[in-house]
């Protein structure tokens, strides 16, 4: 707690909780383990309670002869246990359509689900909590073609909007796609990271996660940050990157600014490592990501505990694009590619700008490294050491 109090009010999104909240996640968290029923709050501080059985679903492991308790679509009421395929989250899906994320129908012969079991929807275990602009959308879609893995398709913003907070966790649960229980629920959504909110809940009600971060250098995040906010002008039109991010009395970056600040991982990091022990957090770095995709899945792979299926026939090199794609494990669906214009070239910066943001960053990515203990390499590259391919694919979402 007191290290929450101490963390400065910095942050990714403007959707971030009162510190009154704390105190009633603080309580929510007592009340877990001292009662057979689980609080899961509202906004407004308003405990709405589920019973045992539902606290049973938020653990994976509700039986099947439970079904007729679980209402509001929570459970495809079926009598056989592979009546859907693997990663499927609808009835479209069995008919051979696209399901409500947008994931393709997979051939189950690379899925063993647990007999009797059926497909219903689960709560995460396991999330992408950040960083945007670090190559979290790129890494939900490789994650989607592994068999043991249903992904929830676009990003939730449960815990940072709190509109979609308001509606409890039953609204929550009923966003996320089928599953069976020898598979992982997985969500996106980056901003995570930044909110004392998320951090609180997620410690508080799912304290045996699994949490996958992606970092980047923060000088070309912070570029890629800009091209993003000024995505609809042509470059001429664009104002210099200097004029948005530096503060003009002290001719400096200003840390004050969120694009500028959330480079800053460490400071958003450490409390994350201080709720959750260090083998439930994984933090990848986009740029291996964007040039070895295999490395970072067979990590992944590992992290999860899934058994070991992606292999380099599920990944080629666009020669077009200059980035990978990926290809499911049915012999029948077509390659996807990550949308051609997530790949942006980047501006040079002037000399003088980008001296600047490296020693602003350099310190901070030394504590980051420290907190890691793995170490990434964010100098700055000579032209002729990066190519225009790298300039081109470091853009994943």
């Amino acid at each position: 707690m007191k290290l929450l109090t101490r963390l400065k009010r910095r942050t990714c999104s403007s959707l971030l909780p009162s510190l009154g909240f704390v105190a009633i996640v603080s309580i929510g968290a007592l009340m877990w383990g001292m009662t057979s029923q689980i609080p899961f709050y509202t906004s407004s501080g308003v405990g709405e309670t589920l019973d045992t059985k539902l606290r049973a679903l938020v653990r994976g492991d509700v039986n099947k002869d439970d079904s007729d308790y679980y209402t509001d679509s929570f459970v495809i009421p079926t009598s056989s246990h592979n009546a859907l395929p693997y990663n499927n989250t609808s009835r479209a899906d069995a008919k051979g359509g696209l399901n409500r994320t947008g994931a393709a129908p997979s051939n189950i012969k690379y899925f063993s689900p647990p007999p009797n079991d059926a497909p219903i929807r689960r709560f995460p275990k396991a999330l992408i909590i950040g960083f945007g602009k670090c190559g979290t959308r790129a890494l939900l879609s490789f994650l989607s073609i592994h068999p043991y893995i249903t992904a929830h398709g676009s990003e939730v913003h449960f815990y940072t909007s709190d509109k979609l907070f308001a509606k409890g966790y039953k609204w929550y649960l009923n966003e996320m796609p089928f599953s069976y229980s020898n598979q992982i629920t997985i969500e996106k959504s980056p901003d995570y990271v930044c909110s004392r909110r998320a951090l609180q809940e997620i410690s508080a009600q799912f304290p045996d996660i699994k949490l996958i971060i992606l970092v980047r250098n923060p000088v070309e995040r912070l570029v890629s940050a800009y091209l993003q906010r000024y995505r609809f002008k042509d470059s001429r039109e664009r104002p210099p990157l200097r004029t948005i991010y530096i503060n003009k009395t002290t001719n400096r970056f200003d840390p004050t600014i969120n694009a500028v600040n959330i480079g800053v991982y460490y400071r958003f990091l450490l409390p994350w490592f201080h709720n959750f022990p260090r083998e439930q957090l994984l933090v990848l770095d986009d740029e291996t990501l964007t040039s070895d995709p295999l490395r970072i899945l067979k990590r992944v792979e590992k992290f999860l505990k899934l058994p070991p299926m992606l292999s380099e026939d599920n990944f080629y090199l666009n020669a077009t694009w200059g980035f990978y794609c990926f290809k499911r494990f049915d012999a029948q669906a077509q390659p996807k590619c990550m949308n051609k214009f997530k790949g942006v070239k980047h501006p040079d910066l002037p000399k003088a700008d980008e001296e600047m943001l490296y020693a602003f960053y350099r310190p901070h990515n030394e504590r980051l490294f420290k907190l890691i203990a793995q170490r990434f390499d964010w100098e700055k590259k000579s032209q002729d050491k990066t190519s225009s391919n790298t300039s081109l694919i470091l853009d994943y979402d």
